[in-house]
């Protein structure tokens, strides 16, 4: 799976951040798994369950997580492998 940890400086931050990806759904057909930590903190998972693997749809989508979290968050996405 593609997945990523998220914590915000503040809890209205990370919920502009989750509301924001929740809409992805509607925008591209598909939106990540997102659930909610104990301490406040969201992870993030991009995967298709049906055939229990991470599919080129995924990375797709993946991207377009991270677009969302730049434009909710103003750059509170992890960088990437080549940082």
């Amino acid at each position: 799976h593609l997945g990523a940890r998220l914590a915000a400086g503040g809890r209205g931050d990370l919920d502009r951040v989750l509301r924001r990806l929740e809409r992805l759904g509607g925008e591209t057909g598909r939106k990540p798994h997102i659930g909610r930590q104990a301490d406040g903190a969201a992870v993030v998972v991009v995967r298709t369950n049906s055939v229990d693997a991470v599919t080129g749809l995924d990375v797709a989508l993946a991207h377009r997580v991270d677009a969302a979290i730049d434009e909710a968050a103003g750059g509170m996405a992890a960088p990437g492998p080549s940082a």
